[in-house]
């Protein structure tokens, strides 16, 4: 055997962190692509509705000029999908944090 019990145990420790690495980094890839696709569709969307809505909305040229009168339903949904967005990100915070923490212990522990 060329090498003892530890340093095979050490080697595929090191090959199943490299492993996770390489998964972590496609997932991030993967939703920084989608997240900069939404934001492009979000963008689209506001410049195509942006000349219906403003030749609807009469009036006032102060404040919102994408909200006619009637649209309050579109804002609370957009506050609430915007709360739940903050949620998600520091709970993903929090679990990269918890798993970070235990593979600390994990590594300080041999």
């Amino acid at each position: 055997m060329k090498y003892s019990s530890n340093e095979a145990f050490a080697r595929i420790m090191n090959k199943s962190r490299e492993i996770r690495t390489k998964r972590e980094n496609r997932v991030t890839a993967l939703l920084s692509a989608a997240c900069v696709t939404l934001a492009i569709l979000l963008v689209g969307t506001v410049i195509i509705l942006k000349g219906q809505i403003v030749s609807e909305v009469t009036g006032s040229r102060f404040g919102a000029f994408l909200l006619p009168s009637e649209d309050g339903g579109y804002v609370l949904a957009a506050v609430i999908a915007f709360l739940l967005g903050i949620a998600a990100t520091l709970w993903a915070i929090r679990c990269r944090n918890e798993k970070k923490n235990k593979d600390d212990k994990e590594d300080k522990e041999r």
